[in-house]
């Protein structure tokens, strides 16, 4: 038997990320170490945990002793035990079984010998050689772990290129997650840059705080990486994450000690559109947005997934703002700093959203390339995003 201390912030911190993996078949490695276990999720999330140093039996683990349980299930088998005073790993045979362990009573159980003789000289008491047993350790819950198919684990050698990513990046990333599946991470000239995209759309994004200190003479780079690697990597440490690229493995690594992710990445996606070509159709003031859009449906949360606005030319100074929704329109006109004379064009609203979130300080510029591709820029302290729809 092995025992974890529940109030240990890796352990809490395990089970939690565990039992969060967005594939329901999601398989984790287990590996019993010597003073430690790792959690090893296929996606790529290593995670250290130390064992409970005590005076007990541990011989029905081997150390490096190796295992492969469903990710979900034994998150909740250790979030449910996670109230106990410490939960305990206990091997048979081949199988695991995960417990709540309370602790063992205060008193221990005598067995009185009832063929025990009387002591000289008086009567006896049926102690003299009474044997004093272990008391039985108590659990409150208890799991039986099945093994799972193993798994290959990516593989991280040699670095080629190293870059930084602010954790406020990630966490506006994490903001396009809902509309797309995987991110392209480029560096060009020193330049990094974010990229997502699906049938509606293409965003390429360029933070601030995570292109300081580039210098031009960098490697470039261009890779692919999941949904849920961008999520993964948010995981370690804080403020800034440093991260090596395997170019020759095709993978990255990044890690705080505790937490480390080495994740396979696939060749980039999305292609880079050049704006210079583009003629600008207007430019407002993202506050001009912020008047309108209560107006119009209240907020963005309020639309519907195919509802659309519509943006047709007033004047120079004047661009009309149509709500589309199945059930009938809403016009507003707003002021803009400038406008040439356009077609009309729609945006669904749910894109338009991610393009003025929070460029309320900012301009927004809607133009169009020659080839006919609808193009918005924005950028505010924190990153230049451009939207092409």
């Amino acid at each position: 038997m092995i025992l974890f201390d529940t109030n240990s912030p890796a352990l809490r911190y395990a089970a939690s990320l565990i039992s969060g993996v967005e594939n329901e078949d999601e398989p984790v490695k287990v590996v019993i170490g010597d003073g430690e276990v790792y959690f090893t999720l296929k996606c790529g999330l290593k995670i250290k945990t130390p064992v409970w140093k005590g005076d007990y039996d541990v011989s029905d683990f081997d150390d490096c002793s190796e295992f492969y349980f469903n990710a979900r299930f034994l998150g909740k088998a250790l979030n449910t035990c996670i109230n106990s005073e410490q939960i305990a790993f206990m091997r048979q045979g081949d199988t695991v079984h995960i417990a709540g362990y309370l602790k063992k009573p205060d008193v221990p159980v005598v067995k009185n010998d009832t063929d025990v003789p009387p002591v000289e000289g008086g009567e006896s008491t049926g102690t003299e050689l009474a044997e004093v047993e272990e008391p039985e350790p108590i659990f409150s819950y208890e799991a039986e772990m099945v093994n799972v198919d193993p798994f290959e684990e990516a593989t991280f050698e040699d670095s080629s290129a190293t870059f930084q990513m602010e954790q406020s990046d990630m966490v506006e990333l994490f903001s396009l997650s809902d509309y797309f599946t995987d991110v392209d991470i480029c560096r060009k000239s020193g330049v990094v840059s974010f990229r997502v995209g699906n049938d509606d759309m293409s965003v390429v994004t360029r933070y601030n705080m995570s292109n300081l200190g580039n210098s031009k003479s960098d490697p470039n780079f261009a890779f692919n990486v999941s949904k849920s690697t961008m999520k993964l990597l948010s995981f370690i440490g804080t403020g800034t994450v440093t991260i090596d690229y395997d170019e020759k493995n095709s993978s990255i690594s990044a890690s705080d000690g505790s937490i480390t992710v080495i994740a396979q990445v696939f060749p980039s996606k999305y292609e880079t559109l050049v704006f210079k070509d583009g003629e600008t159709k207007f430019i407002t003031p993202g506050t001009a947005f912020d008047e309108a859009i209560p107006k119009l449906c209240e907020s963005f949360g309020a639309t519907n997934k195919d509802d659309e606005f519509s943006f047709e030319y007033i004047g120079p100074c004047n661009v009309g703002i149509t709500w589309k929704e199945k059930y009938g329109e809403i016009f507003k006109m707003i002021s803009v700093g400038e406008a040439k004379p356009f077609e009309p064009f729609s945006i669904k609203c749910r894109l338009l959203n991610i393009l003025i979130g929070s460029i309320h300080d900012s301009s927004v510029v809607f133009a169009e390339t020659k080839n006919g591709k609808q193009v918005a820029l924005c950028s505010n302290a924190r990153y230049k995003r451009k939207v092409i729809f």
